[in-house]
């Protein structure tokens, strides 16, 4: 079951890609691991949305994008994140990289509307 959950979850990070969803990109999925890009500066990784120091000009900036990006997501890629919060968004470069999509499902899904 896990490694079923690993192969939606690269799966979903190859629709994002395509559809334009600032992301992590996948390196390579073993069982029921995701091998990612690391997002971050040298070997340091960026910081969750949660954690960046960011201004209120700065947050306002970020929401904006946020909307494109679940726009892009539901649009484009035809999925919905089913966990977007301040602990699944990364900062990077003024802009949301979004993270943890193992759950994201189809619109057409019949619990996608429940998450």
């Amino acid at each position: 079951m896990v490694t079923m959950w690993a192969e939606n979850e690269a799966r979903n990070w190859q629709r994002l890609a395509r559809g334009g969803v600032k992301c992590p990109g996948r390196v390579s999925v073993r069982g029921n691991v995701v091998v990612m890009e690391l997002v971050g500066v040298g070997e340091s990784p960026v910081p969750r949305l949660k954690d960046a120091p960011l201004t209120p000009r700065e947050y306002r900036t970020c929401y904006m994008d946020l909307l494109k990006t679940v726009w892009k997501m539901y649009n484009r890629c035809a999925l919905m994140h089913a966990d977007l919060s301040e602990y699944n968004i990364l900062y990077h470069d003024a802009h949301p990289y979004t993270i943890d999509v193992s759950q994201s499902a189809a619109p057409d899904h019949s619990h996608a509307w429940n998450f």
